[in-house]
């Protein structure tokens, strides 16, 4: 995939993020415990993996992680995916902090790891994050680009 280029800053190229659809078709299995496996589409697949790096690129690394139920924001980060998921046009999540972005979408990408379904059922907000963290950094980069032709 395209991440380490992207956020070195060598390239914008960057796809925007689609929709997940993996909860969709969940294929069942160990079906005497009752576990459904989801298998993550592509779409899935690479917004987990932007989830991934963009915690190495943003973090604080004095920081100390916290999982999903001690997070001392998770009340604020459920009231950003209700307002993520009501968001439908580009553009809707630009008032939101960049902080509350990031770390909202780490902690449902690795709740998810532990209670199956958390993406899927967060599937169009969390697109909406990841493209809302996209935006900001292609902004930002074509703010401060210094034009190597105009010395």
């Amino acid at each position: 995939m395209d991440f380490e280029e992207f956020f070195a800053g060598e390239t914008d190229d960057f796809a925007p993020f689609q929709t997940p659809g993996e909860l969709e078709s969940p294929s069942p299995t160990l079906g005497w415990l009752g576990i459904l496996e989801y298998t993550p589409d592509d779409a899935s697949l690479r917004l987990r993996q932007f989830a991934y790096e963009m915690t190495y690129f943003a973090r604080d690394h004095a920081v100390v992680e916290l999982g999903w139920d001690s997070d001392p924001d998770r009340a604020a980060q459920g009231a950003l995916l209700r307002r993520a998921s009501e968001s439908q046009a580009d553009g809707g999540l630009a008032a939101e902090d960049f902080e509350l972005l990031w770390r909202t979408l780490i902690a449902a990408v690795r709740a998810d790891r532990f209670s199956e379904g958390v993406v899927a059922r967060h599937a169009s907000a969390l697109a909406g994050i990841a493209n809302e963290l996209r935006r900001r950094l292609i902004a930002e980069r074509q703010g401060t680009r210094v034009d190597p032709s105009t010395g």
